[in-house]
């Protein structure tokens, strides 16, 4: 054994410095995923969310299960370099898996924030095999991507919710 650790002093030492490396962390702040809860409510409708740089952001719009019209996103929401889609689900269930026909479900699309900033995302419901050049429902979503502060709480939402 070392000849530091065979006195209490030393010992002491070895505590307090653990101790204080203990209470002053690291600089590394926790994220959590946010999901937004979207709510259409005519034929366009406009909502804002905030995401932490490098945070998922999954969107979840209402739509029917077995239908045909379907959500599907703009391009130029996602080839802006400051968020990537990761995925992409259709007619999913509130609690997980493929919805029934007939029964209300979610079109989820899951996205990460990569670089700060404010994104105008906009989705488009329509014919799924032929989409329309006038779809029937319009969601745009205004979404602020903030650096994470680590004395802060997950950034607020104007609308949905936050896991």
């Amino acid at each position: 054994m070392p000849r530091i650790f065979r006195s209490a002093q030393g010992w002491a030492c070895l505590i307090s410095a653990a101790a204080a490396f203990t209470l002053t962390g690291c600089n590394s702040v926790k994220t959590y995923p946010t999901v937004h809860n979207a709510r259409v409510t005519g034929p366009v409708t406009k909502q804002s969310c905030s995401v932490h740089k490098g945070q998922t952001l999954t969107v979840r719009l209402p739509t029917q299960a077995g239908a045909s019209y379907t959500w599907r996103i703009s391009p130029k929401s996602v080839d802006n370099g400051y968020i990537f889609m990761e995925s992409r689900k259709e007619q999913q269930r509130a609690e997980g898996g493929l919805a029934r026909p007939g029964e209300p479900a979610w079109d989820i699309f899951v996205f990460n924030a990569k670089h700060t900033g404010e994104i105008p995302m906009e989705f488009f419901y329509d014919y799924g095999p032929s989409p329309q050049a006038t779809p029937n429902q319009r969601y745009l979503l205004k979404v602020g991507v903030v650096k994470p502060d680590r004395n802060s709480p997950p950034p607020s939402m104007a609308s949905g919710e936050r896991n």
